[in-house]
């Protein structure tokens, strides 16, 4: 099996194709994969720490602030197709995969200029751009939502779940309270802005550190992304007095899968791979959506989870230090719905996504060669 991914620009574009490829590996051991992305993408970066080949294309997305360097897109646009087709005629794969964002695009239409048959993931309840306009010539388009199945062309789309879900389940390591300075008789919240930290979050935490210092039989673990470290530190060192001993800061943890094991409750924000990373875990969280993303993704995606109790939402909007705190404890010190809460989040996620997926392209390559 030759496998072609493609998508980038976020984590949660990235991390469902390299679950992919796990899969991918772990069945065909003999396949070849390829990623291609983005020169400008944190792609460049992640996909080869995972062991897979990477290429860059020269890529931007559109921008709604400034049409005028639209042009300058598409031009880029026409010259990564021009590249993309060339890997194409040198990798000659069975099947190119795209999880979304701009950097998928150039592969994804190269691929179905060629005739080659292409799978697409959409992460998200409301799709993307990109994955709306590329589904209508793509041979089969695979979904993380069951809500989702009605956004696409019925006779094409399938619903997989999200392969990171799976993935991050069968990760059988848990972290050791020890090694955060933490104790494990003491429940244990999580607080997380993504890979690049939310300095909202960091803000209500900061304006409450007190109040949490001060749970009894709690203590608190918050990442603040790199760039808030500092300062967060120093605003908690003047809050506490230099006391933090109930709280653990640090400005990133790469490998979060052991570490939201031993977690009994996760505040952050409602990307895609969030939540399938809480709904395969069956981990209770409260979900503040970043207002930032395009058509409020990330809020619709919360409110799937909020709708049958496997999560609490809290808009930027609402979140006043008094909110924040109260909305936390009132789940971390209530027994039952906090089991509740991790329960419904299990029964909502789909725990073998990736097989889901990779068996999809599979078959959508036996049918290519088969036609």
């Amino acid at each position: 099996m030759k496998v072609i991914l493609s998508g980038g620009g976020t984590g949660g574009h990235i991390y469902p194709a390299l679950a992919l490829a796990k899969t991918i590996l772990k069945n065909d051991p003999d396949s070849q994969i390829l990623y291609v992305g983005a020169n400008r993408g944190v792609e460049t970066s992640i996909v080869p720490k995972a062991g897979i080949e990477f290429v860059g294309l020269d890529l931007q997305g559109l921008s709604r602030s400034n049409p005028l360097s639209n042009f300058k897109t598409l031009a880029m646009l026409n010259n990564a197709i021009k590249k993309a087709k060339k890997l194409i005629d040198d990798f000659q794969p069975d099947v190119v995969v795209g999880t979304g964002g701009y950097a998928s695009s150039a592969m994804l239409l190269a691929a179905q200029s060629k005739k080659v048959p292409t799978v697409i993931h959409e992460q998200n309840l409301t799709p993307g751009l990109t994955n709306t306009w590329l589904a209508k010539r793509a041979t089969a388009v695979a979904v993380s939502f069951k809500a989702t199945l009605k956004s696409f062309p019925q006779d094409k789309v399938h619903y997989t779940g999200n392969p990171r879900g799976q993935e991050i389940l069968e990760d059988t390591r848990k972290a050791k309270y020890s090694d955060y300075g933490l104790k494990s008789s003491k429940k244990t919240i999580l607080i997380f802005g993504g890979s690049q930290g939310a300095y909202r979050l960091n803000q209500a935490f900061v304006n409450t550190a007190t109040r949490f210092q001060n749970l009894k039989g709690i203590q608190t673990i918050l990442v603040t992304g790199p760039k808030y470290f500092d300062s967060v530190k120093l605003q908690l060192d003047e809050e506490l007095k230099g006391d933090l001993s109930n709280i653990a800061i640090f400005p990133y943890i790469d490998d979060m899968a052991p570490l939201l094991k031993i977690s009994d409750l996760l505040v952050a924000r409602s990307g895609a791979t969030t939540l399938a990373e809480i709904t395969a875990i069956g981990i209770a969280s409260i979900l503040i959506p970043s207002p930032n993303v395009t058509a409020n993704q990330q809020e619709v995606n919360a409110r799937i989870l909020e709708e049958n109790n496997a999560a609490v939402v809290m808009t930027e909007n609402e979140m006043t230090p008094e909110k924040f705190f109260h909305d936390i404890k009132a789940v971390i010190e209530d027994k039952d719905e906090l089991k509740a809460i991790a329960e419904n989040a299990k029964l909502s996620g789909q725990p073998d996504a990736s097989d889901q997926l990779y068996q999809l392209v599979k078959q959508i390559i036996i049918n290519n060669k088969n036609a």
